[in-house]
């Protein structure tokens, strides 16, 4: 006959204190956030280099480089760019006098005409239109029928209260109330929060970095709750004149901090993919070959000829405003000043 297999005996858990805290080590994860947090720091910092480089550096000697190298061309470029700026903008003033004032084309280009040489009286007439305008407005304010709707103040707060009292009693219940916070030292949390400030003000240091705005925004928080406690945590955290981010810094500082690196780290670098079709970027390193400088004078004179054929087309437009502004018989007249009543 089998004998029964004595089981293991496991040896009695250790009971737990009641109310007990289990003291967590949170330097293994610090030191990860940290580490995420430099990475992306430095891949920042190598990308905003990159910006600042083609900023300063490129696009002043491209332009320089190309003075040099196609010098013609490139100024018959800028003569072209000068002309026909001007011209847009004149084609802009003529649509938006025609959409304003509601006047066709040659019209709007006649009012134009007009207020150049009467700046005095255009300026009048503008105010006469406006005053006209807050008249109108006014007359049709007042014509408008008025519904005899129930006033939106007909209950105040303290008979709102009532009838939902009221109603509650009818439905078996009391409306209840939210409980009360509890009281905190208004002194104690006025005092905490003018240390942060203090601390945090870019006075004192000229500028915010993100540690100090993910403090700041955290100060606020509290400080609109009164909450006491989250105040103190705040200000240990500023101790230090310069906040910065080390060993000590709160995990959840860190994975915000570099949340919102990561977030300009996309978009810098998106910008830095959509520079680097340009034909300024990184030009030095390129300007020697004889392949490149053919590609930057054939991109010259593409431009030259979009940029002529546009200008003809405007030129032509306002000939022909011309000559039927020539052919109209009666040109709009100057306002005359009304008699003083």
């Amino acid at each position: 006959m089998k004998q029964p297999r004595a089981s293991a005996k496991r040896p009695p858990a250790a009971s737990a204190t009641p109310g007990a805290l289990i003291a967590l080590d949170t330097r293994r994860i610090r030191q990860q956030a940290l580490l995420a947090y430099r990475k992306t720091e430095r891949s920042l910092a190598k990308v905003t280099e990159q910006l600042t480089r083609y900023r300063e550096h490129d696009l002043p000697g491209f332009s320089t480089w190309c003075q040099r190298a196609f010098g013609d061309q490139f100024a018959q470029l800028r003569r072209l760019q000068a002309d026909l700026r001007e011209k847009q903008i004149l084609a802009r003033e003529i649509s938006a006098l025609a959409f304003r004032l509601g006047l066709s084309e040659l019209d709007a280009y006649l009012e134009y005409l007009w207020r150049r040489d009467n700046p005095a009286a255009a300026e009048e007439e503008d105010r006469r239109r406006e005053e006209e305008a807050r008249r109108e407005a006014e007359r049709a304010r007042k014509k408008k029928p008025k519904l005899h709707d129930p006033k939106p103040d007909a209950f105040n707060d303290e008979d709102l209260d009532e009838l939902e009292e009221l109603l509650g009693s009818f439905l078996g219940g009391r409306r209840k109330h939210a409980p009360k916070k509890p009281e905190a030292d208004l002194k104690t949390a006025r005092e905490l929060y003018r240390a942060i400030v203090r601390k945090l003000h870019p006075d004192h240091h000229g500028h915010m970095n993100d540690a100090r705005k993910h403090l700041w925004d955290e100060a606020q928080s509290a400080w609109r709750a009164l909450d006491v406690d989250a105040l103190k945590n705040v200000l240990d955290q500023c101790e230090n004149d310069e906040i910065g981010v080390g060993e000590n810094t709160a995990v959840s500082t860190l994975l915000h901090m570099t949340r919102r690196l990561k977030d300009a780290l996309r978009q810098a670098r998106g910008q830095v993919r959509q520079l680097t079709r340009k034909l300024e970027w990184d030009y030095e390193s390129r300007k020697t070959n004889p392949a490149y400088a053919r590609k930057v004078k054939q991109v010259i004179l593409d431009d030259i000829r979009l940029l002529r054929f546009q200008y003809d087309r405007l030129s032509r437009a306002f000939a022909a405003l011309e000559q039927q502004a020539a052919r109209k018989k009666h040109r709009r007249p100057a306002p005359r000043a009304r008699p003083p009543r």
